[in-house]
């Protein structure tokens, strides 16, 4: 059973306005320039939160400032939203057997999950379970990862967090640098016990050949086509992109969250990126009863 998931977002937020006047000064004359901005004012995003505010000098490039940036977020706000998802779980600390921790926006050794433990109270033999090479399809992925530790450790409880943070805009990727948010998920995959949905079964891979390659900003489009399913049962994953960006693997989770609020029976979870098959990324359809 997957319980309510909790997010975090930075309190500062940009518009697509401000992103659009944003990228005509800093990339005047570029020859991509004209693709890019109608790509941003066509792909569904209203407003991004970010943990940099946009009116401040850039961080120093490079992986060390990426880094620091992404670990000084991460122990700032990460606590707060694993107590959020462990009191919707009706879960104790203790009560967690396994850390599903994925995030496309850095890596650090000592992992993060290691931090946690400490800073968290969590057991001491508590399982690490890094997802990493999913790029976009990470966040469902990482749920996939926590229902198959249950499959294979009957009445394990398992906690999953996605970090998304931390990703400053470059000049080498000019498009990627202009939509993605900041973000920071949780959500408990358990057993009996707590409000929650129900995970019934795998849905079948979807592998696009070239002749299906989904442009972007049109992936829900697609994707719906591709599952057959009516357009508005995406209505949560648009709402999502719109109020937030591309927050990658804390995107499921966020969307979930919304059909927790609005009580909806059942659905099913996928999500996409480039150069990432969505067979990766679906996850089981859900029923929604009250445990």
């Amino acid at each position: 059973m997957l319980c309510r998931p909790a997010l975090w977002v930075p309190e500062h937020t940009v518009t697509v306005e401000e992103t659009l006047e944003q990228m005509r000064r800093r990339y005047d004359g570029h020859d991509k320039l004209g693709a890019v901005l109608r790509a941003i004012e066509n792909s569904g995003v209203r407003r991004r939160h970010l943990v940099h505010p946009i009116g401040d000098p850039l961080p120093p490039p490079g992986t060390a400032a990426r880094t620091r940036l992404h670990l000084r977020e991460i122990r700032r706000a990460l606590p707060g939203v694993v107590d959020e998802a462990l009191r919707s779980a009706e879960l104790p600390v203790a009560g967690v057997d396994a850390i599903v921790f994925v995030s496309g926006a850095g890596f650090s050794m000592p992992p993060i999950t290691s931090w946690m433990i400490d800073k968290c109270g969590f057991r001491g033999d508590v399982r690490q379970v890094p997802v990493t090479g999913s790029g976009y399809a990470a966040g469902a992925a990482a749920i996939r990862r926590a229902h198959d530790i249950r499959i294979a450790r009957p009445g394990s409880t398992v906690l999953v967090v996605a970090c998304e943070v931390g990703r400053p805009p470059e000049v080498a990727t000019l498009l990627s640098g202009a939509l993605p948010g900041d973000a920071i998920a949780a959500v408990v995959v358990r057993g009996p016990g707590a409000r929650g949905v129900v995970l019934r079964r795998d849905a079948l891979p979807v592998r696009l050949g070239p002749e299906e390659q989904i442009p972007y900003g049109r992936g829900r489009d697609d994707l719906s086509r591709l599952l057959g399913v009516p357009p508005g049962v995406l209505r949560h994953s648009r709402e999502v992109r719109a109020d937030y960006g591309d927050i990658a693997s804390a995107a499921v989770p966020a969307v979930l969250q919304r059909f927790f609020d609005d009580d909806r029976p059942a659905g099913t979870d996928a999500s996409i990126g480039s150069h990432t098959p969505a067979g990766a990324a679906l996850r089981r359809t859900a029923s929604f009863p009250r445990l």
